[in-house]
């Protein structure tokens, strides 16, 4: 034996007993959640609190053009109105978009 390495890490060393895996993960079945059920019906405010998200989205690109306009690089207006179009855009459509995509009809 070596002189160096103590006995236990030696034997440890000999032994190559193989390691198992662990076991993966099983999702559980759950009953009536399957491919074949209709969709909900999403609530009606559900468009307003998008309206909400997309508005506070917005704001920092709203802010930043501000800040562009201020710097007087550009003339007046140049990006600060393209960026409120497109927010307004997004605002208004954005919505309505995500909420019928989810299977409300028109």
């Amino acid at each position: 034996m070596d002189d160096n390495i103590p006995a236990d890490a030696q034997s440890l060393g000999q032994q190559s007993a193989p390691e198992q895996a662990p076991a993966k993960p099983t999702t559980p079945e759950v009953p009536g959640h399957g491919d074949e059920q209709a969709l909900t019906e999403l609530h009606p405010n559900y468009k307003s609190a998008l309206r909400v998200e997309t508005t506070l989205t917005s704001i920092p690109f709203i802010i930043g053009a501000f800040v562009l306009e201020g710097q007087a690089i550009l003339p007046t207006a140049t990006i600060m109105i393209p960026v409120v179009l497109i927010a307004l855009a997004f605002i208004i459509r954005l919505p309505s978009r995500r909420f019928y995509a989810r299977g409300v009809m028109r």
